[in-house]
């Protein structure tokens, strides 16, 4: 079972990176700037998931619009980093993520 996990996240991987808004789909490192770390991993059914929370992202105008108990607008600087800031919870805390391989 183990082998089956690793060679499905492996594919992921290597699958080329989506095109418009799901350009963000993949796991992401990111930190926030009273430097809190954390995984978030974006996925094609525009859902996001960080810690052991998840929530909805939507695209547009060039920014994703992230919603769940802190909401966040982020856009990509290029396809492995991103910057955003939270919009509501901790309003003005930035957020920085670089792509996992």
């Amino acid at each position: 079972m183990e082998d089956a996990q690793f060679i499905k996240a492996k594919q992921e991987r290597l699958k080329p990176l989506p095109s418009g808004p799901l350009r963000i789909v993949g796991k992401w490192s990111v930190t926030q700037s009273n430097n809190v770390k954390a995984e978030w991993s974006f996925n094609r059914d525009y859902t996001y998931n960080y810690w052991k929370e998840a929530g909805k992202f939507s695209y547009k105008g060039g920014k994703y619009l992230l919603v769940h108990t802190w909401d966040w607008e982020i856009k990509l600087t290029d396809d492995n980093t991103f910057d955003g800031v939270c919009t509501r919870g901790s309003v003005g805390v930035k957020i920085h993520g670089d792509r996992l391989p």
